[in-house]
């Protein structure tokens, strides 16, 4: 399982648009490297504005360990979790995060580009709705 980290200095809705033409700029952490430690992984999450792993990969401690270094909440990464249902979105206002929760989803590019077009889509429907 992969976790892909994108990068901070990428305007949301071009990640979401470069993540759908396949042009995202971002990388990622390899299998062996567990976000359950809450070392360097952690770090590496804070590194990046938004990161997309799978709930199972995710777990407990890293939801523990962000909530307690965000002291600033506004500095916290977006942390979208892959689910079965991919619909299914709580909105964490504790550190302005989407988690989808899933148990065994893998990130495959369709995986990937189906929930990148999908929050594309909402945040454009945001902005309409803004007026």
């Amino acid at each position: 399982m992969s976790i892909l980290l994108l990068e901070k200095n990428v305007g949301l809705r071009n990640l979401m648009r470069g993540l759908i033409e396949d042009r995202a700029e971002g990388i990622f952490v390899e299998e062996g490297e567990k976000p359950s430690e809450v070392g360097g992984i952690l770090n590496k999450i804070y590194a990046y504005r938004l990161v997309i792993m799978s709930w199972e990969d995710f777990g407990r401690t890293t939801l523990d360990a962000i909530l307690n270094k965000s002291r600033d909440l506004r500095l916290a990464p977006q942390i979208w979790v892959l689910t079965e249902d991919d619909t299914r979105i709580i909105h964490r206002e504790a550190f302005e995060a989407n988690l989808i929760l899933s148990k065994k989803e893998h990130f495959s590019p369709e995986v990937l580009k189906a929930l990148a077009k999908r929050c594309y889509e909402n945040e454009e429907e945001k902005m309409r709705s803004l007026g």
